[in-house]
């Protein structure tokens, strides 16, 4: 029932990011991960219809967190997401899903945008949020909020004093500072473009380091609030195109099943099986596609390296191609 509930959602109790309190993520990931083992209970037992209510049931609980405002509540849905493909496709390579089903997931992997929901956490989320807590806490309340703890050692109690007692401006030529290390981090994708630059995103994540090496009264905000978002930024661009493999998954399943065979190219899905063919979101092509066989494909779009290595895919998520299924 909680899943046939699309608008219900967490409850935010401050207009701040960092001064609310933040859903039970312990809570979200054990029942998604109680939902998905009970789905592949479901589709072992001959239940798929009860295994597709699970797996809808853990794309609602991502789907509650979609617009929230924090980097974490952001990267929490890309995980439940990536959790709920892999049910999936065992469902669809056992032939489990009905046509209904199939087109039930396909509407919903292609409803998926997790890029937009990763772009207002790192702008609304992080960095407005940080700017307005320099902006408007009262100095001690700031000082407990960036971390600031009792001190136990001389350095530390020095540091403390510098930080209650420094002109006013140091603070904002630290929000400065963030946001200058931040705004990099917006170069690495273009949401309306719906694409990701890897090289950008790389050269950010270098430049936020080399900025780092020597931290100074002015730096201090920077070394504390900016985030690892290299990784969050790769992680959110291969769970999108993971959405969207998914979704020619189906399409694909649903053309078999009409035609008796794979088709030779993805252009014969359209339009009958799928509106328009969803683009690789590092090169802005089509996904790379193989007819291996009558009941057989490869299906895989270019990897964070930018190289079409044919369809291998390797351990580490910036090496080798994306490939699907990635589960497997």
């Amino acid at each position: 029932m909680a899943a046939k509930r699309p608008y219900a959602q967490f409850i935010r109790n401050h207009t701040n990011a960092f001064l609310a309190d933040v859903p039970n993520f312990i809570v979200l990931r054990i029942l998604s991960q109680f939902l998905t083992i009970h789905a592949y209970a479901e589709l072992a037992s001959d239940h798929p219809e009860r295994a597709f209510d699970d797996i809808r049931a853990v794309q609602r609980l991502a789907d509650s967190l979609d617009g929230q405002t924090t980097l974490v509540e952001a990267m929490i849905r890309v995980a439940i997401l990536g959790v709920t493909l892999q049910p999936f496709q065992e469902g669809l390579s056992t032939r489990a899903w009905s046509d209904e089903q199939l087109a039930a997931f396909q509407k919903y992997f292609e409803s998926v945008d997790v890029l937009t929901g990763f772009d207002t956490a790192l702008r609304a989320g992080e960095r407005n949020s940080v700017l307005r807590l320099v902006q408007d806490l009262p100095r001690a309340q700031l000082m407990e909020t960036l971390g600031f703890k009792d001190a136990k050692h001389l350095k530390e109690h020095a540091f403390n004093l510098t930080a209650r007692w420094c002109p006013r401006g140091w603070y904002f030529q630290n929000a400065v500072n963030y946001s200058r290390l931040m705004q990099k981090s917006f170069e690495a994708y273009d949401v309306k473009a719906q694409r990701f630059f890897p090289e950008k995103c790389d050269e950010a994540g270098k430049f936020v380091r080399e900025q780092m090496e020597t931290i100074t009264p002015f730096k201090y905000l920077a070394s504390v609030a900016v985030p690892n978002t290299t990784k969050a930024t790769q992680a959110t661009a291969h769970t999108q195109t993971q959405m969207r493999h998914a979704a020619l998954a189906c399409a694909l399943e649903r053309y078999r099943r009409a035609r008796g065979e794979c088709p030779e190219t993805l252009a014969a899905l359209v339009p009958q099986f799928i509106a328009k063919i969803p683009a690789d979101l590092l090169t802005g092509e089509t996904p790379k596609y193989q007819r291996l066989g009558k009941d057989e494909f490869l299906l895989y779009s270019v990897g964070w390296n930018l190289k079409d290595d044919g369809g291998v895919k390797k351990k580490e998520r910036t090496e080798g191609d994306w490939v699907w299924p990635s589960a497997r």
